[in-house]
């Protein structure tokens, strides 16, 4: 008995064998592209409750600005006064 395959079929039989295989190995590859997204899932979450909780935080710098304001008016008043202070002749040190 003997089993004669034509080229054809062999040809068929090569490329089924080589998708079977890239089936296989494609199957872990799928697994772990779920696991990212679900962990891209998770950070997007624990991001937006990261950013909710910096609005409180960032509300409050709004309340410190007019504060700081005035604090950067009377340094510049006192620096203003200082300058006053300096005999004719003398250099400022800054220079």
């Amino acid at each position: 008995m003997t089993l004669t395959i034509s080229l054809m079929e062999l040809s068929i039989f090569f490329i089924a064998i080589t998708f079977f295989i890239l089936v296989i190995y494609m199957i872990p590859t799928i697994i772990q592209l779920r696991q990212t997204a679900r962990s891209i899932e998770e950070l997007s979450e624990l991001a937006k409750k990261q950013v909710k909780g910096l609005e409180g935080v960032l509300n409050g710098f709004g309340q410190l600005k007019t504060p700081l304001a005035a604090l950067a008016g009377l340094i510049a008043f006192i620096r203003s006064g200082i300058g006053k202070l300096r005999k004719e002749g003398e250099e400022d040190v800054r220079k």
